[in-house]
C-alpha cells in the first residue's frame, strides 16, 4: 500500500512541499538590493561670447546601488516558526499512513466478516431451497395447501436475494480493499479472531475517581 496508495503518495509530495520551504530560510533572511543608473547630456546653443560655435558637452553616466536589510521582530522567532513546520508537516504525513493503515486493518477483517456472512447465507438459502421443494412435493401429494408453498417459496427467494446482496457487498468491499492495497491477485483472509473482553469498574467507582475531573 505504501508503493501504490495515491493519497499516501499525495501526503509524501506535500509533505517534501512543506519541508523544502521551512527550509528556505533565505526567504526571510535575503537583503533589499535596488540598482540605479542614468544617462544624461548638454549642448551649448548660445554661446559668451558670440563668436564662439555651440557645442556638445559629450554624455554623463552615473550608477549605484543601495543595500539594506530590514528588521523585523518575526526573525527572532523565525528558526522555531520553521520547527513548527516540518512538526506539522511530519505529523500530517503521518496522520495520513494512521489513517490508510487503519482502513486497511478494518477492511481486511471486513472482507473476514463477509466471507462468514456469505457462508451463513449460503446455508440459509440451502435451507430454504430443501424446504420449497420439500412443500412443492406436499403440494403436488396434496398434504398442504396453496399458501404453504407460496409462503415456502417466497423464503427461498427472500434467502437468494440477502446471499445476493452479500455477495454485492463484498465485492464492493474487495475493491475498496484493492483501491488501498494495490493488491491484484485473489487472496484469502484469516479466521476472525476471539473477541477480546474487558473487565471494567462499576459506574461508581469510576465516577468516584475521575468525576473531580470533569469541569462538567
Amino acid at each position: 500500500a505504501e508503493e501504490t496508495n495515491i493519497d499516501l503518495e499525495k501526503a509524501g509530495v506535500e509533505l517534501r512541499r512543506k519541508l523544502r520551504s521551512a527550509d528556505a530560510v533565505m526567504s526571510t533572511f535575503m537583503p533589499d538590493i535596488s540598482l540605479s543608473a542614468s544617462v544624461s547630456t548638454s549642448a551649448s546653443f548660445q554661446s559668451f561670447p558670440p563668436d564662439t560655435e555651440p557645442g556638445f558637452s559629450g554624455l554623463r553616466y552615473s550608477a549605484g546601488a543601495d543595500i539594506s536589510f530590514p528588521f523585523s521582530g518575526s526573525m527572532i522567532t523565525d528558526g522555531k516558526t520553521r520547527n513548527l513546520t516540518r512538526e506539522g508537516a511530519s505529523l500530517t504525513y503521518e496522520k495520513a499512513r494512521t489513517t490508510l493503515s487503519l482502513g486497511i486493518i478494518t477492511g481486511y477483517w471486513g472482507l473476514a466478516t463477509a466471507d462468514l456472512s456469505i457462508k451463513a447465507a449460503e446455508l440459509s438459502y440451502d435451507a430454504a431451497a430443501r424446504q420449497y421443494a420439500s412443500a412443492e412435493e406436499m403440494y403436488r401429494s396434496g398434504m398442504t395447501d396453496e399458501l404453504s408453498l407460496s409462503q415456502a417459496e417466497l423464503a427461498m427467494y427472500d434467502a437468494q436475494l440477502s446471499l445476493k446482496n452479500l455477495e454485492d457487498s463484498k465485492d464492493q468491499l474487495m475493491a475498496e480493499f484493492r483501491t488501498m492495497t494495490g493488491i491484484e491477485g485473489d487472496f484469502t483472509t484469516e479466521d476472525l479472531p476471539e473477541p477480546v473482553l474487558l473487565s471494567l469498574p462499576s459506574a461508581e467507582e469510576i465516577f468516584a475517581e475521575f468525576g473531580e475531573n470533569s469541569i462538567d
